[in-house]
């Protein structure tokens, strides 16, 4: 099936044409690089600047291939992508040409979630929402053991959620402030909350 190629940059690896081009989604203030060869019978999707996600392993959406099956897949080694370069294309080329058909995709993430359906361990919640309808600066807090605070909230579409993790009540040096957009606050919350743990137990 033929695909505008108007707007799209040309790179060829391994004597093969294929088609980029980055475009963000405004719905979920993320940015997408997209990966097509010449009979669109390969496209792959990538995260735009998932170095700077401390708790993301850096993925890749396979939505058409000859040689893995359509899914979500982790990427490694973690890729120098706050800029996106031909360099950048060939080695993402390069996973899907070397990696082995016998993978399978990652267990998907939902953004649809609640942050009630959250195991939060052995926190202890100060308040939750029960709801993305209407985000607010306050929508988490829970403290831990040790003196850690985990704190969400929106702020603003320029921002999207913040998560701070918070030592004895110093929220001017946060220990860890993570910047993030819904579609990937599950992970990063299920991840952050193995992390306060691991900081609580020593």
């Amino acid at each position: 099936m033929a695909f505008s190629k108007k707007g799209k940059r040309k790179i060829i690896y391994n004597e093969e044409v294929f088609y980029w081009y980055v475009k963000r989604d405004e719905d979920y203030y993320t940015t997408y690089l997209n990966i097509i060869n010449e009979d669109n019978s390969l496209v792959i999707q990538y995260y735009v600047d998932q170095i700077r996600h401390e708790f993301i392993h850096p993925k890749v959406f396979i939505q058409k291939s000859s040689r893995l099956k359509t899914g979500l897949y982790c990427f490694f080694p973690p890729l120098p992508d706050e800029v996106i370069t031909p360099k950048i294309i060939s080695k993402i080329l390069e996973w899907h040409e070397q990696s082995s058909t016998s993978i399978t995709p990652v267990e998907y993430q939902p953004h649809d979630f609640l942050l009630t359906d959250i195991d939060y361990k052995t926190g202890k919640i100060n308040y939750i929402s029960d709801g993305f309808s209407y985000p607010t600066e306050d929508m988490l807090q829970v403290n831990y053991s040790g003196g850690y605070t985990l704190d969400l909230g929106w702020y603003g579409s320029s921002n999207g959620y913040i998560l701070y993790i918070i030592k004895d009540e110093d929220w001017d040096t946060p220990v860890k402030r993570i910047q993030t957009s819904r579609w990937h606050l599950k992970e990063i919350l299920k991840n952050a909350i193995d992390f306060i743990i691991s900081l609580s137990e020593t």
